[in-house]
C-alpha cells in the first residue's frame, strides 16, 4: 500500500534522481521516444519527457483504468494525498488503485509518493473537465441541499441534469445569463438557473457545478471503473501455420528495409552530431513505412548493422544506402 506519511518530493526531477538504473531502464523502454536522440542528461529527459507530444505518446499506451485514474488525479487538487485519491474512488480495491498509480509513476507522468502530483502536460492532456466535471466554485449549494431540491425537480429538469450529469457539463443555452426567479421561471433550464442548480458562465453557456454533479453521482468519479483487465483467450497454432506467419513476418522485414533505403537514397535524413536519428525524422519515417516507431527503429538499427545504411562522413552527414544495399538488392528474397 502506497503510504500516505512518505517525505513528499518536490519535482519530477527529484523523482527521477531517486530512481535507480532498473527503474530508469523501465521509464525508457515504457516511453521510448525518450531516447531518440540519447538526452545528454537527467534534465534534458525531464524536459522532454514532460513534452505534451510525448506525453500524449505515453498516455495512448496506457489501458483504460490506468487512464481513468489520471483523469480522476486531474480532477482533484494537485497535490493530491493518497487517501484523498481512494476515497474519490471508494467503490475500487485499493490494490486496483496501486497497480494504476504504479504503471503512471513508472512512465513518469506522476510524482511523489505521500503526496501525489500529476505531470503538467498530463492535465492539459485530459482536458479542462476531467471525469466530466466543472472547476470547483460556481455555485456555494451543499449537497444536503442539492439532494434535497432535486426530489421535487419536474421530469423535464431531470433529464437535463441526466444530460449533463456526467460530462461535458456545459450546454449551449440563449440568453443564458438572464435574470431568473423561482417565481418566473417557466422553461426547466429556468426552473434549474432558478435554484442554481445550472449555472450561466457566459451569455449563451451554462454548466452543471462541481457541487451539485458530484451529490446527484453519489460522490462517483468514475462512471463505470474498470479495474480489470479484459480476459483474452488464444488458441494453439500448429507447426505449419507458425513457420508460414515466420515467414510472412520475415517477408515483410526485408519489405520495410527495401522501402526505408529506396526514400532514404533520394531523400536521406540527416545524421545527428551526437549520431543517430532525430525524433522527427524517426516519426516521418514511421509514418513512410505505415508502422510504429519501435519497429521503424528496428529495421533502421538492422539495416545499419547489415551494412545496408551508413553515413556518408560529409560536412553535414547523412544517412544513406551503400553500395552493400545495391548487392543486397540483387539477391532473391530468401537470401536477403
Amino acid at each position: 500500500m502506497v503510504s500516505s506519511n512518505t517525505p513528499a518530493t518536490r519535482s519530477l526531477a527529484d523523482d527521477l534522481r531517486e530512481r535507480d538504473d532498473d527503474e530508469l531502464a523501465a521509464l525508457l523502454r515504457q516511453r521510448p521516444d525518450l531516447i531518440h536522440p540519447v538526452p545528454p542528461d537527467l534534465t534534458a529527459l525531464v524536459s522532454r519527457a514532460s513534452t505534451s507530444v510525448s506525453t500524449a505518446r505515453a498516455l495512448d499506451r496506457l489501458d483504460a483504468w490506468t487512464l481513468q485514474i489520471a483523469e480522476v488525479l486531474a480532477a482533484l487538487p494537485d497535490p493530491c494525498p493518497v487517501p484523498k485519491l481512494l476515497k474519490a474512488v471508494s467503490d475500487v480495491a485499493p490494490h486496483h488503485i496501486e497497480r494504476a498509480l504504479a504503471a503512471l509513476r513508472e512512465r513518469a507522468l506522476i510524482w511523489g509518493t505521500g503526496d501525489l502530483h500529476l505531470v503538467r502536460s498530463v492535465r492539459e492532456a485530459v482536458g479542462a473537465w476531467p471525469c466530466g466535471l466543472h472547476p470547483a466554485g460556481l455555485t456555494d449549494l451543499s449537497s444536503k441541499a442539492v439532494l434535497e431540491t432535486m426530489k421535487d425537480a419536474p421530469a423535464d429538469a431531470r433529464a437535463v441534469i441526466d444530460q449533463l450529469l456526467w460530462g461535458p457539463p456545459i450546454g449551449k443555452v440563449p440568453s443564458a445569463d438572464r435574470v431568473v426567479t423561482v417565481q418566473s421561471a417557466n422553461t426547466p433550464i429556468e426552473w434549474l438557473l432558478a435554484r442554481s442548480l445550472l449555472v450561466p458562465v457566459d451569455n449563451a453557456t451554462v454548466a452543471i457545478p462541481r457541487e451539485v454533479a458530484l451529490p446527484l453521482r453519489g460522490g462517483a468519479f468514475l462512471r463505470v471503473p474498470e479495474p480489470e483487465p479484459p480476459t483474452l483467450s488464444a488458441s494453439g497454432s500448429d507447426a505449419t501455420s507458425v513457420a508460414q506467419t515466420a515467414g510472412q513476418s520475415a517477408f515483410n522485414v526485408v519489405r520495410l528495409t527495401e522501402d526505408l533505403l529506396d526514400h532514404w537514397s533520394i531523400a536521406p535524413p540527416g545524421q545527428l552530431r551526437s549520431g543517430g536519428l532525430g525524433v522527427r525524422d524517426l516519426t516521418a519515417t514511421a509514418r513512410l513505412l505505415d508502422t510504429d516507431e519501435p519497429t521503424t527503429s528496428m529495421i533502421i538499427e538492422v539495416a545499419h548493422a547489415a551494412g545496408l545504411l551508413a553515413s556518408d562522413e560529409e560536412e553535414r552527414p547523412v544517412w544513406l544506402p551503400t553500395s552493400g544495399y545495391d548487392v543486397w538488392l540483387g539477391l532473391d528474397i530468401a537470401e536477403r
